[in-house]
């Protein structure tokens, strides 16, 4: 399996709105995520269509004082677009960069950033090792 070097998206504006513990996509998102893996450029383009749910960032009850609010704004996108990978199965490597650019796009404090990223890292493969034992 080669590394991904390099993640970028590009992604329509998009516009939501919290229903009770969920947050909602008022339009469709339509998005381009350029990536490197194994020196070759990739492209994956797609849409999120309108009405997707999604339950804001997975943060453990015990992180919450640390890393904020699982539906604070500012998680908000990444978030919709974590969740959207794993349900549409991409790659879980690429899903988490993707996950951490978004972050820093949608500027969460620097030292979440690492922290984040690692959480969802570590999530995915104790998924895995779960799921194949």
């Amino acid at each position: 399996m080669k590394k991904i070097e390099y993640v970028a998206i590009l992604h329509s504006d998009v516009v939501k709105h919290q229903d009770s513990d969920k947050w909602v996509l008022d339009n469709d998102a339509h998005y381009t995520i350029t990536y490197e893996e194994g020196g070759i450029c990739q492209c994956k383009k797609g849409t999120i269509l309108k009405g997707y749910r999604w339950n804001g960032a997975d943060i453990p009850w015990a992180a919450q004082w640390l890393i904020g609010n699982p539906m604070d704004e500012v998680f908000a996108i990444p978030s919709m677009f974590h969740d959207y990978g794993i349900e549409n199965e991409w790659r879980g490597i690429l899903r988490d960069k993707v996950f951490r650019v978004l972050l820093q796009e949608s500027k969460v404090k620097t030292w979440k950033i690492p922290r984040m990223f690692r959480g969802v890292v570590a999530w995915r493969k104790l998924s895995n090792w779960w799921e194949s034992w």
